[in-house]
């Protein structure tokens, strides 16, 4: 594995988990772990792909998938020399049977799209997030990381369905509503 292929990995899985805890700023010091039965780099495609039974643990987050892709672009560090170039992320895609387990909150989706120049996180093809015993689900699933909200979206395959207990009736242990 090259020098720019485990750099290539290494930023996608801290773009990945950095989601979870709704912060960019990355804490050098938990460990990234991805499991994949095949790793893919592609320089002249810009991208990085794991496939296979994919999982990504980094401190209490787990996201797992069938496949898992970024594609990157380069940016000038404003120095002439090409060799001065970086690369940045510019979109993950997870997709099939994609699940995220985060401190006892639970997501599941087919396809999970992470835009980075926007900060927004979509989860669409049956999403669905729990907490405890409360559940929301739609069409499609938006966080703007951005601004720390987010929307869940109806349509003609699904409306917005929503289930909520107060915390006294979720159980000890539930977290939050």
């Amino acid at each position: 594995m090259t020098r720019g292929v485990a750099l290539a990995a290494a930023a996608v899985l801290w773009m990945v988990l950095g989601l979870a805890a709704g912060s960019f700023a990355a804490d050098d010091q938990i460990p990234v772990r991805i499991t994949a039965d095949k790793m893919t780099y592609s320089d002249e495609g810009r991208s990085v792909t794991f496939e296979g039974q994919v999982k990504i643990v980094r401190g209490d987050l787990t996201i797992t998938s069938r496949q898992l892709s970024a594609t990157f672009v380069k940016e000038s560090t404003g120095a002439e020399d090409l060799a001065k170039q970086v690369e940045r992320i510019k979109e993950i895609v997870a997709t099939g049977n994609v699940r995220l387990n985060y401190q006892g909150r639970k997501g599941t989706c087919g396809r999970m799209v992470y835009d980075v120049d926007n900060g927004i996180l979509r989860m669409e093809q049956q999403p669905k997030l729990t907490e405890g015993r409360n559940v929301v689900e739609g069409e499609v699933i938006k966080f703007y990381l951005k601004d720390y909200r987010s929307e869940v979206l109806g349509g003609k395959n699904k409306r917005v369905e929503a289930i909520f207990f107060a915390p006294g009736e979720m159980g000890a242990g539930q977290g939050r509503p």
